[in-house]
């Protein structure tokens, strides 16, 4: 008698335990599905990384970097686009970067990120011949930098901003207008904090650096650049970085939409243009990317393309 009751209190723990697991959220560092989820450490700040395993191959990949202002701000900002890329089956990695800190480091950063990702390639099975770079406001300034220095060996497949801040200079010039708006001062005062301290008449260089235009040339990646008409970092600053990449034949197209939202507030109107571009950037046949280039260079390179209003451009 003892030995069935004691086999039926077994039975009941292990039923127990059994439904406990199926209970449990599915944690994605532990997960059987085919999707992943699991936050590293990768030297200078932390990531998050959202991956199919290997058995599902190599796949292409997006990383992403927040805005803020290069002072503030967190990847959470990012979770939920980065959950919906990997959602359409690409691997991607969310990243934090240090804040608060003087030019190049916060690029440098971003550089870090990459290697770490490329030096665990296989693990994360991802596909470095398609790695396309996404960033938002000041993180839209750092992608758009680090993907013109291709001849510092880092190669993208594309470069997506969203509402860059991609000349630091300019939005300095802008805050010390008449006028200014408090939008431009406090812009103008974080692109100071990036520049160490120093005034652009005092350190041009260290400005020049920071301004994504500098370095374009030939081989760089094709950017698509997303602003609304009215925002506080208007789309001159995509602009003059397409025209400098048109004059070395780099596709890049900048697409203003209607309003006056900044940055991922643009994302509802422009998720679907985005998703198209880099869908076909990452195609896996030369056709398939060579149509995400005509994406963008078929209107004319470095032109902009003005949204009309009451047009949906959010992705499925």
């Amino acid at each position: 008698m003892k030995d069935f009751e004691m086999s039926k209190r077994i039975a009941a723990i292990f039923c127990a335990v059994i439904m406990a697991l199926a209970m449990m959220p599915a944690d994605s560092s532990t997960a059987s599905t085919s999707r992943q989820e699991r936050s590293f450490d990768y030297g200078p700040a932390e990531l998050t990384a959202i991956w199919h395993p290997l058995s599902s191959g190599r796949r292409p990949v997006v990383i992403m970097v927040h805005g803020g202002g290069w002072r503030r701000g967190t990847r959470e900002s990012l979770n939920d686009h980065a959950r919906f890329m990997a959602d359409r089956g690409y691997q991607v990695f969310n990243l934090d970067y240090r804040l608060k800190v003087p030019w190049p480091a916060p690029r440098d950063d971003i550089a870090a990120a990459y290697d770490w990702i490329a030096a665990r390639a296989g693990y994360f099975a991802a596909d470095l011949s398609d790695v396309v770079l996404f960033g938002d406001s000041a993180g839209g300034q750092l992608v758009t930098n680090l993907g013109t220095l291709g001849q510092a060996g880092y190669v993208f497949r594309a470069v997506v901003g969203m509402s860059p801040v991609a000349d630091p200079e300019m939005a300095y010039d802008d805050g010390m207008k008449t006028g200014s708006s408090d939008h431009d001062k406090v812009l103008r005062d974080a692109a100071f904090i990036l520049a160490g301290e120093c005034e652009p008449v005092t350190c041009p260089d260290t400005w020049r650096s920071m301004a994504s235009k500098t370095n374009a040339g030939a081989g760089d990646p094709p950017m698509f650049l997303i602003h609304s008409a009215d925002e506080w970092v208007p789309p001159k600053h995509s602009t003059e970085l397409c025209a400098a990449l048109a004059r070395h034949g780099v596709p890049c197209t900048v697409k203003v939409y209607p309003g006056s939202d900044h940055a991922m507030g643009v994302w509802n109107q422009s998720a679907g243009d985005v998703m198209s571009f880099i869908d076909l950037v990452t195609g896996d046949s030369a056709e398939e990317r060579a149509a995400g280039r005509a994406l963008i260079a078929g209107v004319h390179l470095g032109a902009v393309v003005n949204i009309p209003a009451g047009i949906s451009h959010t992705a499925q």
